[in-house]
């Protein structure tokens, strides 16, 4: 690791190990049988079931009101009673075995305290690991959080110690500019920095650790990052919402994981994420071409992965909504 990584990587190290600490203080601890129970996935995503589990997982899509929820569960931690991990986790793309190993290990750290761990990482199966934990997530419209992600890269509200490691390009051009530019050009292969560097990222991190953004956006790993984003959706997480529709998430998250996410939604008001604030200019949306290009030839494997989760979550949302007596017409309360 770098200096700047390994003096990250301690601060929130110690962060996290007081978080426990003072969690476990608050008894915040399940039972092993607890720890051992068989998590239904199918009935918590069709069904809204409610889910007990010491360990919860936040896949953090980068611009995906990702520090919406960051924010969300820090607040929510001292009142519900548990700790928050949000140690990073740095993938070595060669030795992804030895990443996963090293990610369980430090897993099994936390032993039966009760954590929701946040922070930017790939999905990471770890279906031998004796603490299973269970994912819960949020997508957003693809060509929107490409756009946003852009953004935040080249004009965002970074820190003054981001802004000195990494720098900002702030004379890089506007997402259209560069999108429009890639259409002539007919660049395949992104490069960092660029308004495609970072498409399909969601999809990538849905998919797990051998997956690349860059690789799915040169359209030859596409399939493949698609049918493993949907398998681990179905085999780990109890909640994938939807940025656009963020209220009703905060609901179907309160009720899949109410140890958690109690008060969830009346804890949020007020909070304010960077999602919306990191534009050059201001906000419009995208022209017909552009928005086409992006849908069809840049991004078609993550939206059909976007709007299979839209149905999916529509599913969960009205079934969260019978469990709480509501029809369709009723408003959230």
């Amino acid at each position: 690791m770098s200096f700047r990584q390994k003096a990250g990587d301690t601060y929130w190290l110690v962060r996290s190990a007081h978080s426990r600490w003072t969690a476990s203080s608050a008894v915040s601890v399940f039972p092993s049988s607890k720890q051992e129970a068989v998590v239904d996935f199918r009935a918590s995503l069709e069904e809204c079931a409610p889910v007990e589990t010491a360990l919860a997982m936040h896949l953090k899509v980068p611009k995906a009101a990702s520090t919406t929820i960051f924010d969300l569960v820090y607040a929510l931690s001292s009142e519900n009673g548990f700790a928050v991990d949000s140690r990073p986790i740095y993938v070595n793309s060669e030795k992804i075995g030895r990443t996963k190993r090293e990610y369980a290990s430090y897993l099994s750290s936390f032993g039966s305290v009760k954590t929701i761990r946040t922070a930017h990482c790939p999905y990471v199966a770890l279906g031998l690991f004796q603490q299973r934990p269970v994912y819960f997530g949020l997508v957003r419209e693809p060509s929107k959080r490409l756009s946003s992600h852009y953004e935040y890269l080249h004009w965002g509200p970074r820190s003054k110690w981001a802004t000195f490691w990494k720098g900002q390009n702030k004379e890089a051009p506007s997402f259209e500019a560069c999108v429009s530019e890639k259409m002539k050009t007919n660049m395949q292969l992104p490069t960092p920095g660029d308004c495609l560097y970072w498409a399909n990222a969601q999809l990538a991190y849905f998919c797990g650790l051998d997956c690349s953004p860059q690789a799915i956006t040169a359209n030859h790993d596409g399939p493949r990052a698609l049918q493993k984003a949907n398998r681990h959706v179905q085999e780990a997480f109890v909640a994938v919402g939807i940025v656009e529709r963020l209220d009703d998430a905060l609901f179907v998250f309160e009720r899949v994981l109410p140890a958690f996410f109690a008060n969830a939604r009346a804890r949020a008001t007020g909070l304010v994420s960077r999602v919306n604030n990191n534009h050059r200019t201001k906000p419009k949306g995208l022209n017909s071409t552009i928005q086409t290009y992006l849908r069809d030839i840049v991004l078609p494997y993550e939206y059909r992965f976007y709007e299979s989760l839209l149905t999916q979550f529509d599913t969960q949302f009205q079934a969260c909504q019978r469990r709480q007596g509501l029809s369709s017409s009723d408003p959230l309360t």
